[in-house]
């Protein structure tokens, strides 16, 4: 079973700042749950959640704050590790950034330019975007190398990782965790605020920067999910 939830507002967004129960966010994907598992046949021990960019920010909040319904969330261009974060059990991660994001950079910050061209902000999105240079990376830097480390001494996790270069533009970094936990990252080399294997983010590569083709994100994650349930 697939449930495709939408955010609200103009620009569409989720209210990511906020972990209380009042948040009303986080008591729609209470409500949508419940009454998805009260309607059809869910298997309530694998119950999972994926996202890009703002998508991402969203499923890591569900990862802090209900972490009792959601076995493993998949990040893509956003992983976050909101602070306080009081998890009831340890929660797998799998997070895919491209280190040449122009929105949010690699090693931290937001491209507040290309960010307003694609909320349609002092420009349309559909034009080419303005040269800029991004930061220099550091693939074991600040920013979303150190939010995947967190997660991973969150999860009782070796803090210290294994790269290993799965074709010319991806690195898979792994941590040994605890039995039943995994944190892993896709690391996109010159890859961009994009979902690896999307014809969609090709489609706009020139506002969001170049997708890669040599892994395909949504089977990474189903295969990621598949290995763990609560």
């Amino acid at each position: 079973v697939a449930v495709f939830p939408n955010g609200t507002g103009s620009p569409v967004q989720w209210n990511t700042s906020d972990q209380s129960p009042s948040n009303p966010d986080l008591q729609f994907v209470t409500a949508m749950l419940n009454q998805v598992e009260s309607t059809l046949c869910i298997d309530t021990s694998r119950v999972y959640a994926s996202g890009l960019s703002d998508g991402s920010f969203m499923v890591s909040l569900l990862a802090c704050t209900m972490s009792s319904r959601f076995t493993a969330i998949a990040a893509v261009s956003g992983l976050q590790l909101p602070r306080p974060c009081h998890t009831t059990r340890r929660v797998s991660i799998l997070a895919f950034h491209g280190t040449a994001d122009p929105i949010l950079y690699f090693n931290g910050g937001v491209g507040t330019a290309t960010l307003n061209r694609v909320l349609g902000r002092g420009g349309q999105p559909s034009g080419p975007t303005t040269t800029t240079t991004l930061p220099k990376v550091n693939l074991h830097g600040p920013g979303y190398p150190a939010a995947v480390q967190a997660w991973a001494s969150k999860d009782g996790c070796n803090p210290r990782s294994t790269d290993i270069r799965v074709s010319s533009q991806v690195i898979r970094r792994t941590y040994q965790c605890p039995a039943g936990t995994g944190v892993e990252f896709y690391i996109i080399l010159g890859g961009g605020h994009a979902w690896p294997g999307s014809e969609i983010s090709r489609a706009i590569t020139s506002i969001t920067g170049f997708t890669t083709f040599q892994i395909n994100a949504t089977d990474q994650i189903w295969a990621f999910f598949q290995r763990f349930r609560l």
